[in-house]
């Protein structure tokens, strides 16, 4: 049997008491599909950056135990690229801090490595770079000289590393992916007893605090008086998060906070829901929309990162923040169902262009390059 060639994907893998995100959401979907490596010729094995216990309110923070994990991690780091022949290294990064720690792992690990591949988990420019120009122009030179191949979720995030000196040859635009299977005959039976029902079912799926809009969203569904129940699924990030949540759910008796969801549960309550809501201030490409459409939801979402390039025909796109419109999209919504039903049809079709065959296809293209 042909020897395969050893990867190892740099990322939050086991998340040590912090909250789910879409960067460990899309390792993990690649761990449970890593077989699929194999027809390319790679194997590919998980190295976990959050060593410390700590939780998602400190995230992207320099703060005592951000440090520690990562001086914890450039020693393992260092040790097991030593120790093993790895021919490529695939570092799975965010914005901020966290992208500059990253890099200085990329940088930390540069000699050992025959290839460093650096995956940005983000889709908009001005939260993506530090704004300190000294860091920004380190984070720049690193980029440019320890990182082999760059993998961005959108062709606006490529245009804005090449304007900044970034070689073109070296950026490839992946889209993420969902490893779900969920078939037309199933999204015709959700449209059917939709369309037989007076009351619409709204979900919100992500991470709960401020940045995610999930706060307008519930100021804006008291605006409204339509038939309806709201779903948010979710961990607080914060207490005081999660005492903000709670205030809503008392006042409003239509919203139902299931917590974190995942595996079956979480694909259940898709399929039962019309519209995925995510009103986000800053995303890259979120996972919840690729999950959303894939289950044949329709979209009202923010025009933020890789969303307007990848969402503009699944539904309602507004501005972060417009409460007014959110409300009124949703009463809009409701009002026609036959366009609803076409929509979440579309959508469910719209949903082969994030397959996992093309995903891993495309990321061992970027590996063998």
């Amino acid at each position: 049997m042909e020897q395969k060639k050893q990867v190892l994907i740099v990322g939050p893998t086991d998340l040590n008491g912090r909250a789910v995100g879409g960067i460990g959401s899309l390792l993990s979907a690649i761990f449970d599909n890593q077989e699929m490596f194999f027809k390319f010729g790679y194997e590919v094995s998980p190295f976990n950056t959050c060593l410390v216990k700590r939780d998602s309110n400190g995230a992207g923070k320099f703060n005592f135990k951000n440090v520690i994990n990562f001086l914890k991690l450039r020693q393992k780091l260092k040790k097991t690229c030593k120790n093993n022949n790895f021919c490529v290294v695939d570092i799975h990064s965010s914005v901020g801090n966290g992208l500059l720690k990253d890099l200085l792992l990329a940088k930390r690990i540069r000699k050992i490595v025959p290839k460093i591949v650096f995956h940005i988990h983000s889709s908009d420019p001005g939260v993506i770079f530090p704004h300190n120009s000294f860091l920004r122009k380190f984070v720049l030179k690193t980029i440019r000289n320890c990182c082999d191949a760059i993998v961005l979720l959108s062709s606006s995030i490529k245009s804005e590393l090449v304007s900044n000196g970034i070689d073109s040859d070296k950026c490839f635009v992946i889209p993420n992916f969902v490893s779900i299977s969920v078939s037309k005959d199933q999204i015709l039976k959700k449209i059917e007893v939709r369309q037989a029902s007076n009351s619409l079912n709204l979900i919100y799926l992500g991470a709960i605090y401020k940045e995610k809009g999930v706060f307008d969203l519930l100021t804006s569904l008291e605006k409204i008086s339509i038939p309806y129940k709201m779903r948010i699924c979710g961990s607080p990030v914060s207490e005081k998060d999660k005492k903000t949540l709670v205030s809503f759910c008392e006042k409003n008796k239509n919203i139902e906070f299931l917590g974190f969801v995942s595996g079956t549960k979480k694909y259940d309550v898709l399929l039962d829901s019309d519209v995925m809501i995510l009103p986000s201030y800053s995303e890259g490409l979120p996972m919840s929309l690729i999950e959303g459409i894939t289950c044949g939801c329709y979209l009202l979402t923010t025009n933020v990162g890789g969303i307007p390039e990848f969402f503009s025909d699944a539904g309602i796109i507004v501005n972060p923040g417009d409460c007014s419109t959110i409300s009124n999209s949703i009463l809009s919504i409701y009002k026609n169902k036959e366009k609803l039903g076409k929509f979440q049809m579309r959508n469910y079709e719209l949903s082969s262009r994030f397959s996992k065959e093309e995903f891993i296809s495309s990321l061992c293209s970027v590996f063998s390059k």
